[in-house]
């Protein structure tokens, strides 16, 4: 009889520790995909700064990255085209440069070396939103709105939930911007938030811990949830 007591415990603890096993390993896949993108930025703005080019990070729709073939433009001038593998998620990353800003202004092209983090991104997270937190960005993305929309007398840029490009500058600055990530699995509803600060290139990060309560309260009313910073202990009640 204490036998059997004794192993009833042991499975008790033991499915005790596979369910927490479980629940780390899935906050710890939205937190990686976080470390990726903070690591694509800081990617982009040394090779903005190393390079003298400006760098941009482009946020393509799904057609984009399923059909389209992009010229990968590298430091020696070579240029080969690669087709770029489909992406599930609502949007992809791509890392571009202006190769030739003085002959060829405005045109870009993927950095080869960039595949590396994007990928890493896309691989373990999808990215929900991304906000243009300075004023100057928030100006000159709404001022290229509309003139998209008088152009083309299009009304899909509305259904856009943020800017489409963050700009990397060779002085060291770029565009304020939070972008929000969610993990690709679904039995992982928290969100991770990687704010980037244009003016240092410093990048803070946040987790928007959300349980299963608040999960079918967000589907129903769309209600924020709070959030505390990544890496630290909630506050005790």
């Amino acid at each position: 009889m204490e036998l059997l007591l004794v192993l009833v415990l042991l499975l008790l603890l033991f499915g005790a520790a596979v369910f927490e096993f479980n629940s780390m390993g899935r906050g710890a896949s939205v937190s990686a995909g976080g470390d990726r993108l903070e690591s694509l930025f800081r990617f982009a703005r040394s090779e903005s700064e190393r390079t003298g080019r400006k760098i941009r990070i482009r946020f393509a729709a799904k057609d984009t990255l399923q059909f389209a073939e992009m010229n990968l433009a590298k430091p020696d001038g070579g240029n080969s085209p690669v087709p770029l593998s489909p992406s599930p998620d609502r949007k992809g990353l791509i890392a571009e440069w202006e190769p030739n800003p003085l002959d060829q202004p405005g045109q870009f092209a993927q950095i080869p070396q960039s595949v590396h983090f994007t990928d890493g991104v896309d691989n373990l997270v999808m990215v929900d939103s991304v906000k243009l937190t300075d004023l100057d960005s928030q100006l000159a993305s709404q001022l290229s709105a509309n003139a998209t929309l008088s152009d083309s007398n299009s009304t899909t840029i509305l259904g856009l939930s943020g800017p489409s490009v963050i700009h990397f500058y060779p002085d060291g600055s770029c565009d304020s911007v939070k972008v929000q990530l969610a993990d690709r699995n679904p039995d992982n509803p928290n969100k991770e938030i990687v704010e980037l600060i244009g003016l240092t290139g410093s990048v803070h990060r946040e987790t928007i811990e959300i349980t299963s309560e608040q999960t079918v309260l967000m589907e129903t009313n769309g209600v924020a949830q709070p959030v505390r910073p990544s890496g630290q202990a909630q506050p005790k009640p």
